[in-house]
């Protein structure tokens, strides 16, 4: 009776620990899943966040060479300026460069650059209109500079909603607190505000 009872307790100690090895076993398998999901859904957060980063950096060189096209027709009484003659706006080419570059990057970028853009170009058409009714009456009114001028301004405003989406706006504005020692948490912070 007592081989029988050494064997029963045998038994059920054999049955309860295999349980618990068993029950730590899924447990910790559960997590190392929970882990794996975790860091794949990182990686790709930080893979997205780096495409994007380089899209906007695409984006913005064009953006810039946009802007080149525009100043050439402002300040033109400077002689330390390259500039162009009014009689030259043609505008329609730079501007389907950039709308061709913003398709092209559109899959990465916020609702707010997508509209800061579409509003860009809207105003880009005016210009087109100008410098066909330039065309064809061959008069080169001011309105080419003046034009010119709000689209440089414009393009800032295009060009701080970048700076914005990409996190660059608020670098800036907090990099006196870089001196301390979680700085880049504050940005970051901020940022998610």
């Amino acid at each position: 009776m007592i081989k029988m009872a050494q064997g029963v307790w045998t038994l059920l100690t054999v049955a309860v620990t295999g349980g618990i090895s068993l029950l730590t076993f899924h447990l910790s398998n559960k997590h190392a899943v929970k882990q794996r999901e975790i860091q794949s859904k990182e990686t790709f957060m930080h893979n997205s966040y780096e495409y994007r980063i380089q899209a906007y950096s695409r984006l913005f060189t064009e953006l810039q060479k946009f802007e080149n096209y525009f100043m050439l027709f402002v300040y033109q009484g400077n002689e330390f300026k390259e500039s162009s003659d009014e009689g030259q706006f043609a505008p329609l080419k730079v501007i389907d460069e950039l709308r061709e570059a913003f398709h092209k990057e559109g899959l990465w970028i916020t609702q707010d650059t997508e509209k800061a853009f579409y509003e860009l170009f809207s105003y880009g058409s005016i210009g087109c209109n100008i410098a066909l009714q330039n065309h064809m009456h061959k008069e080169f009114p001011t309105s080419v500079e003046n034009y010119c001028i709000k689209m440089l301004e414009e393009i800032q405003r295009v060009k701080m909603v970048i700076r914005e989406d990409t996190g660059v706006a608020y670098v800036e504005e907090y990099k006196e607190k870089w001196k301390g020692t979680n700085a880049l948490q504050e940005v970051s912070a901020t940022k998610e505000l």
